[in-house]
């Protein structure tokens, strides 16, 4: 029951996340943008990020009696944390603004952790990345940044204030029977999807891959000729659009889904030859 209870918290967090990241982004890019890793409606980080912090708040003593204290249990707080810091809450009037801050880092130091992790691995897997802050102020490698991680943190707090007493009510009203019945049949689905999007992204990074290997051998050939003549470079590009041309016409609808939701590709092969073009063509211009 537990199991079962935790995976439909984790497609409903997953949910509500790919809801903000396509408003946010559909509001930042003035159009519709749908995002995630999967075909479904799911972002399964925020998933993983908010039944992580259901279960750590939950099961882990201290970090159970830091929730507690939320609700003005300064004699919980008291045991677990010690006098000191119970007076110090007691000190904040109603409301315990040092549970609030603690519970605040603890959910911003965690969710860099998951962001950076997730982006790595994504990275190295499928050789792009499905977002990027490198444009953002206090970033890490694009990975992670402070404003995300202080919504990140912001959004901590509000699954252990709002939310995880609400999925504590929910789990005595719901039979064990319906409960299981329901997280079976997410995890069908889930995993489905999950198959799907793999092979379909490894099967479309193999092409692009060949694609790209195919234009740095073209442009290591030609590098001679198209330092010399400039009628070859608009031939050569006009070569080059034409397979890029078919070669986004060849791709399925999963496969297109999955570049419109990408950010950015980070091959090196790619890296090297968009080099190699830009100075084919500024070796021309400064002639």
């Amino acid at each position: 029951m537990l199991i079962s209870k935790y995976f439909i918290e984790f497609i409903i967090y997953s949910f509500i996340g790919w809801v903000w990241e396509c408003f946010y982004c559909t509001f930042k890019e003035h159009r519709w943008e749908n995002r995630g890793f999967l075909y479904g409606p799911v972002v399964p980080i925020y998933g993983v990020g908010a039944v992580a912090v259901t279960i750590l708040f939950t099961h882990v003593p201290f970090l159970n009696e830091l929730r507690l204290s939320l609700y003005g249990s300064a004699a919980t707080a008291y045991r677990s944390l010690g006098k000191g810091i119970s007076e110090l809450l007691n000190n904040q009037g109603t409301f315990p603004w040092f549970s609030l801050l603690l519970i605040f880092i603890i959910c911003a130091l965690g969710s860099v952790v998951l962001e950076y992790g997730t982006s790595y691995y994504l990275e190295k897997k499928f050789h792009a990345r499905w977002w990027d802050y490198q444009d953002m102020p206090l970033n890490i490698n694009g990975r992670v940044c402070l404003p995300a991680t202080c919504l990140f943190g912001i959004a901590g707090v509000l699954v252990v204030r709002f939310l995880i007493p609400v999925s504590a009510g929910l789990e005595t009203r719901l039979p064990a029977l319906p409960a299981e019945a329901i997280a079976l049949i997410l995890m069908c689905i889930f995993a489905w999807d999950t198959a799907l999007t793999v092979s379909s992204l490894t099967g479309f990074v193999h092409r692009l891959e060949s694609l790209e290997s195919t234009f740095n051998e073209t442009m290591e050939s030609k590098y001679q000729s198209l330092s010399e003549t400039p009628a070859l470079i608009r031939e050569k590009g006009q070569s080059i659009a034409e397979n890029l041309g078919q070669f986004r016409r060849s791709l399925d609808v999963r496969q297109r889904y999955a570049l419109r939701s990408i950010r950015r590709f980070t091959s090196g092969k790619a890296n090297e030859a968009h080099k190699k073009l830009i100075k084919y063509i500024s070796g021309v211009q400064d002639e």
